[in-house]
């Protein structure tokens, strides 16, 4: 089975979803530490926050809104595919709130010690799941779908736009 040119193997699924998963993981030391939340899961945790919704259900509805304006901002040259990113937005919600009921099991960071081992754990979990995330180059975020989308419809470099982002 071929995906993005390359052959869909067993190593690059599970390598694509072993990051997924340790980038929620991130995520939910981020939460814990008490000291904010991690740039992909912002919205997401404020949404919990604002309207006491799960976040993981706020994490798919922050995916799906995004794949929408990614839609309407590539109109003609947006892809059937591209709405598997809403599918990879389910999986990463139901990661969000697993990763997060784990950290119940985690004392408070009552401490800024604590605090800020929670969130160098996060960091280090963020940028694990990024390693093995990214090279699979298999289905992207709808974060990182969406900024594709502005930087085409803008003719601005990915990278910059991705700054704004």
């Amino acid at each position: 089975m071929q995906f993005s040119g390359e052959e869909l193997t067993f190593k690059r699924v599970f390598n694509y979803i072993f990051g997924l998963y340790l980038i929620t993981l991130g995520v939910a030391f981020s939460i814990k530490s008490g000291l904010g939340s991690a740039p992909v899961s912002s919205i997401p945790y404020a949404m919990d926050l604002i309207w006491l919704i799960n976040i993981g259900v706020a994490t798919f509805i922050f995916h799906a809104v995004l794949v929408l304006i990614e839609w309407i901002l590539l109109r003609d040259d947006f892809k059937r595919k591209h709405f598997l990113q809403v599918f990879v937005g389910v999986l990463f919600g139901v990661f969000t709130s697993f990763s997060v009921s784990l950290m119940e099991f985690i004392p408070p960071a009552d401490t800024f010690l604590l605090a800020l081992l929670m969130s160098i754990l996060s960091i280090f979990f963020i940028a694990l799941g990024l390693f093995f995330y990214v090279p699979t180059n298999i289905i992207p975020l709808s974060v990182e779908g969406v900024t594709q989308a502005i930087a085409i419809v803008s003719n601005k470099p990915f990278p910059k736009v991705k700054v704004f982002i």
